[in-house]
């Protein structure tokens, strides 16, 4: 999702094209959504070990990577660096020229330094020189997660060697809930880009969720928040997302950044609105609305 106001070309930051009304968001959603399947209706989807390392979605075209920024998003559902499918993306982005790539629901404990830098020399096979900009909970830096190298949640960014050259900011969830990070791109006084990698929590009873969950992490945290007010009403992690990444988000854009937003929202377009398209209140559309961000996706395949 980018919030770029008009189509123009961005000094070393390829070219961003013009927002869509949420009404045309879903119309282009809804066309995207029937590419890729067969004349029945069903998804294409691959069969082969050689259709498997061909991947979903689109082809990808030729780019130069020294003008254009490619950013690849995927929600890796757990991460490590000794993990031969983790090191088997790492050389796939090498190979598609991407610039910088969003991991969302790392489940690793950022906060375990040593962890950290074993995902830094992990990235450095491919990038030399890169930065490594991650987020996860605070409570991995206390006993007895300290050690830990698993922690559920958290995202991450790496930007590649030349991208990072471009880094002028970067941060995370600023209260310790570890929901997303972000970098910014650009040149002091110049355009400035900031992109945000998220993860949601999905639609589960704190009372069932494990210790140890995403949800029950932020849910702990959140309720001691709360515990400091007058609220009589307990806290929901899924809406509190939207509501703390939009004060993120008009920050950015009030400080004249371009933004991008690559999450796993754990909530389809549908789910986010009403029947008459409005959207619902906390959820991941009503952000778009609010922000104004637009689709920047060629297919919903893959």
């Amino acid at each position: 999702m980018s919030n770029s106001p008009l189509e123009q070309p961005l000094l070393g930051l390829g070219t961003l094209v013009p927002r869509e009304t949420p009404l045309q968001r879903q119309q282009i959603r809804n066309s995207h959504s029937k590419q890729n399947k067969t004349p029945t209706g069903k998804a294409i989807v691959p069969t082969s070990p050689t259709q498997l390392l061909q991947g979903w979605g689109d082809p990808l075209s030729p780019i130069d990577e020294l003008l254009t920024l490619r950013v690849v998003y995927q929600n890796v559902n757990g991460f490590s660096h000794t993990d031969p499918s983790s090191q088997l993306i790492c050389h796939r982005l090498q190979s598609i020229n991407c610039g910088i790539f969003l991991a969302a629901e790392t489940n690793v404990n950022w906060r375990n330094q040593r962890e950290f830098e074993l995902f830094k020399s992990w990235g450095a096979k491919i990038w030399p020189t890169h930065r490594l900009i991650a987020a996860c909970h605070d409570c991995g830096s206390s006993s007895p997660h300290r050690a830990s190298v698993y922690l559920p949640g958290g995202a991450a960014i790496w930007v590649n060697e030349y991208w990072s050259t471009r880094v002028v900011e970067c941060g995370s969830d600023p209260h310790g809930l570890g929901r997303w990070c972000f970098v910014t791109l650009g040149t002091k006084g110049g355009t400035l880009l900031t992109i945000f990698c998220a993860y949601r929590v999905c639609n589960q009873s704190v009372a069932t969720a494990g210790v140890l969950t995403a949800t029950r992490q932020q849910f702990n945290s959140l309720e001691t928040q709360r515990g400091k007010t007058s609220s009589t009403r307990l806290t929901n992690p899924r809406s509190q997302l939207p509501k703390d990444l939009i004060a993120a988000i008009k920050e950015k854009e009030a400080a004249g950044h371009l933004v991008m937003l690559g999450s796993d929202n754990n909530e389809t377009p549908t789910e986010g609105r009403h029947t008459d398209g409005t959207a619902r209140q906390f959820s991941m559309e009503e952000l778009f609305d609010i922000c104004n961000l637009r689709d920047l996706l060629t297919t919903t395949i893959g």
